[in-house]
Parts: structure tokens; sequence; C-alpha cells
């Protein structure tokens, strides 16, 4: 039964309705502070996306094959900075300083946006993204409980104790390599030695499927044109329909195709392909974020008619003198300072990334491992619309991003080997 005020005055009234203004006040204050947080986190992210895919341009330009070869590449950006994250974490003074000019942003930001990224992905359903970190510790050494604490907060870092000397250890560091990788990647490293102090490790996977997929019926060997120069005939997909539209651009230079994965983020793949006379290398000499990002802005959805190949490869990527040419010199060093992570003195050893892609009719899976090894420190309405040609026969530039943050995940180059 509805309750009657029996004292249902004109100063009950105004009470009434000053006190129904008092919370129609209180409402638009705090929905134009949930505004303007909102737009101050935006701004984070794109602050953060910006300082990694510039780092993901810089590592590319040092670790590409030379001009001239025919080897494909795939790297994962993202995995390597988190790999930064976690070591900077254990270091200080000098190593410290290092890594966070890598990074380009602060330790603490640097952990909430590694954290929030990663959490984000691990919920994600479509496409699959999965990502984790491992800290394999010698059992002669410990970790500080505080760099254990840290590292599983903001990096979801598993510690794990074990004996270097067993064979039963290396099993596990690359059962779990195995594991997260869902089998794209079986394995790390191929022996603990004595003087492995540590071997620290994130890995990424991903698994997408095209919203618009090829059909396998179209897929024909067709000409590609290697870097050398030289032709053979490659399996290459195709797909043309005037009704599907993809956001594209060209200019003189390069023709630009993002292809969108089906599920959340707006994740896709984008196709940098060099027109007659430019190479891969000239576009990506001085590349940016904010370049990068510039010439996606310019994109706009047209008919494309897409031919490109099925590829399927695994590198291995020797990080360790790239990221002393990029400023990480004291870590590899008698001088490293990783004083946070243990009480032993610790260095860098070796530092490298596995990674495989496989991009088929259906869609793209993708993962990469990096590993720190530690060891003992001293136009709609035209009759006749316009349509595309986006034939990728010859070397080309792709990358695999998060559309709303823009994130790049994985990053290479398919030159047809």
């Amino acid at each position: 039964m509805a309750y009657t005020n029996p004292f249902n005055t004109n100063t009950m009234r105004i009470k009434t309705i000053l006190l129904a203004l008092t919370c129609l006040c209180t409402a638009s204050v705090i929905q134009a502070q949930n505004k303007e947080e909102q737009e101050m986190k935006n701004e984070k992210n794109i602050e953060f996306a910006t300082a990694m895919n510039d780092f993901a341009f810089e590592l590319y330009r040092l670790i590409k094959p030379d001009a001239g070869k025919n080897d494909n590449f795939v790297y994962s950006p993202m995995s390597v900075y988190l790999m930064l994250g976690i070591l900077a974490n254990g270091a200080d003074g000098v190593t410290l300083n290092e890594i966070n000019k890598l990074t380009g942003i602060p330790l603490d930001t640097l952990n909430t946006y590694c954290e929030r990224l990663m959490r984000t992905y691990n919920d994600m359903k479509s496409p699959c993204m999965e990502t984790a970190s491992y800290l394999a510790v010698n059992k002669k050494i410990s970790l500080l409980e505080k760099y254990k604490m840290l590292t599983a907060q903001h990096f979801l870092a598993e510690a794990e104790s074990m004996d270097f000397n067993k064979k039963e250890s290396l099993h596990k560091i690359n059962g779990w390599c195995k594991k997260i990788t869902h089998g794209l990647i079986p394995s790390i490293i191929q022996e603990l030695t004595p003087d492995m102090l540590a071997v620290l490790m994130n890995a990424v996977y991903f698994k997408g499927e095209w919203v618009s997929a090829f059909d396998k019926s179209d897929t024909k060997d067709r000409d590609f044109t290697c870097e050398d120069g030289t032709m053979k005939k490659i399996k290459q997909m195709f797909q043309g329909d005037t009704k599907e539209k993809f956001q594209y651009a060209e200019n003189d230079t390069f023709q630009v195709l993002r292809m969108p994965y089906k599920g959340q983020n707006n994740f896709h793949m984008t196709i940098v392909l060099p027109t007659k006379g430019h190479t891969t290398s000239e576009l990506m000499q001085e590349m940016t974020a904010d370049r990068w990002k510039s010439m996606k802005q310019k994109m706009r959805w047209e008919i494309v008619y897409i031919t490109m190949p099925v590829f399927s490869f695994e590198n291995r990527i020797g990080l360790k003198d790239p990221m002393k040419k990029m400023g990480l010199v004291s870590g590899f060093s008698n001088g490293a300072n990783f004083s946070n992570m243990s009480a032993t003195p610790l260095k860098i050893d070796d530092m490298f990334q596995k990674a495989r892609i496989e991009v088929n009719e259906t869609g793209t899976e993708a993962a990469a491992v990096t590993a720190a090894v530690m060891v003992l420190g001293a136009a709609v309405n035209a009759p006749r619309p316009k349509i595309y040609r986006f034939t990728a026969d010859h070397p080309f530039i792709y990358t695999i991003e998060d559309g709303k943050n823009g994130n790049i995940i994985f990053m290479g180059e398919y030159r047809g080997k």
C-alpha cells in the first residue's frame, strides 16, 4: 500500500522540490566528474599506446632482416615491452633509468597500464587473447618478496623455484611456454646451464577470425616477387565482393588495408604494401607511432578486391644487441643493478623472443614468448562504384592491433620465403 504524507503543506512541497533539485545537481556533478575521469583515462591510454608503439617501430628497424634477403619475420613488441616492465621492477639506479628511457613512461605508470592491458585481454573471448609471465628461479637464489608481489600483481607473473640441474625443470619451463601459446611455440630454451640463475618469460597468444573470411576455393598458386627480386609461385587467397567494404587508403608510395577480426576491441590486421619503385625499408625508415596513426586516419571505407598469401612461419629474434643499441647497456654488464629483484647480484646474460604466426582463409593465430636469462653479475550512390585492388604479390608490412586502444600486439614482414 502506498504511503500518503499527512503533512502535505506548501512548506513540505517546497522542501520536497528543493530536495529533488539537490539530488539532480549532485547527480550532474557526479556525471561531470565521471566524464572528466574517463577523458583522463583515455588520454593516459593514448600516451601508453604511443610509447609502446614508438618502441615497436624503433625495435623493428633493429631486428628486421637485411634488405635483399627473402626471410619473413614476426615479433611481438608488446611482449618485449612487458618484459622490460618485469625487469624494471627489479632494477634500480642506472639500470632502472635506462629501462625507463626505453619504455618512455615512469615505472608506476608502466605498472598500472601493463596490468590493465593484460587483465583486459585475458578477459576477452573473441578474439582470443592471452598473456602471462613466468619467473623460473634457480633454487641457489631467491627473489625478494616485494618483487614477486609487484610482478604478480602488474604482470600476472608466477614465480617458481626449481633445481636447474634437473631435466624436469627444463620440461617445466618449456611446458609453460607450450601451454600458454596453445602449442604454437612448444619450447623456449634448449638447456639449463649451471650459471643460469633465473629465466624470466612473458608470453602473448592471439587467435582471431576474419569478419570477412576468404573462400578456400579461390586460393591458388600465384606469382610473388620476393625481396631479392626473384619470382616464385606462392599460395595466395582472394576475395572480391562489391557488397563488402574495408578501410583503405593509397598514395604514390603505398597502399594500406585494414582487415578486421570478429569480436571485441576492433582487433584488426593492417597491411602496408609499397607501390612499384618503393620498398618496405623505405616506408619504415622513419615510422613513428604518430605517423602510423596519421596514415591510418586517412583510411576510408572502400570496395577492395584482396589478393594475399597464406603463410605460416616461426622465428627466433635475438634482443641482446638491439636492447643495447636502444640504451639498455648496464643491464647486460657487471655493473647491472637488479637489487630490487634479488639480494644476489644479477645481470642479463641473454634476451630473445620466439614468435610464430599463421595466416589463412579463416583468420590468424600468433604467439610470442620473450625470455631474459639472468646470471650472476659483478561513395555509395554511384551506379558503378570504384573498386580498388590490393594485390600483395610483393613484400609487405603487417601488424595485429587493438583498434580500441591503438596497441600494436604483433608486427612483421612477409618477403616470400
